[in-house]
């Protein structure tokens, strides 16, 4: 079998919200910000929705703090963004977002077969400082690079979030499939000349049946040269 080059984007498709950290996230904003339940849910989807925004339309990102130095502009007291992001990364990470076994052990699979995989991924709320520890504890050391936007400063559709990776498998003559489940992932392939698996995330989702087609058609590739 051909080797292939899979790039994954995070949020949507390989990992969904966990329901159970919401309320807790939001709690956890009401106490720091002295506000309202509601109050606090209000500010964190303004927030998210301006800051992933200007990411898909800029191509560049900050670190996650800046984001929650603006949710927490109004307070008087300045460290009040340390203190609620520590609270809410140690949450984050004790409950989890939720990762569907199918998709670990298609990815494990895709590994084990020697292709090479990475992480492309925009971020704003939740670091790729958070984000990633918690990928590799639960999908394995199975990536050669993830790019996470708050990090590497970079945000899809910019394709130099993509990283070294991808280019050191162009550059090999691989064939290229990046993974994701926005049009922003769909823009990112086409502003990188590799190509999109999209898709939009719902109940009939099938990530394995995604990269087994994407074997077959690097086979097919394969054969027609």
């Amino acid at each position: 079998m051909n080797k292939l080059h899979l790039s994954f984007d995070v949020w949507g498709t390989l990992i969904t919200n966990n329901p159970d950290y919401i309320p807790v996230r939001n709690s956890i904003i009401s106490k720091h910000l002295k506000c309202s339940y509601e109050e606090a849910q209000l500010k964190y989807k303004q927030v998210k929705k301006l800051t992933d925004k200007l990411q898909e339309e800029t191509g560049n990102a900050l670190h996650a703090r800046h984001a929650w130095i603006e949710l927490c502009k109004d307070s008087p007291d300045k460290f009040t963004y340390l203190n609620l992001m520590q609270e809410l990364n140690q949450a984050w990470t004790r409950i989890g977002p939720i990762a569907r076994q199918e998709d670990i052990r298609a990815l494990q699979e895709a590994f084990y077969l020697g292709h090479t995989l990475s992480i492309t991924s925009n971020t704003s709320m939740t670091s790729g400082e958070v984000l990633g520890p918690w990928l590799v504890k639960t999908f394995g050391d199975i990536f050669t690079e993830m790019n996470f936007s708050d990090v590497v400063g970079k945000a899809k559709p910019n394709p130099e979030l993509l990283g070294s990776s991808v280019d050191k498998s162009i550059s090999k003559g691989m064939t290229v499939i990046h993974f994701g489940d926005s049009l922003v992932d769909n823009q990112v392939a086409v502003n990188k000349g590799i190509i999109c698996s999209w898709h939009k995330f719902q109940e009939e989702y099938n990530l394995p049946e995604y990269i087994r087609d994407s074997y077959n058609y690097c086979q097919k590739e394969v054969q027609s040269v």
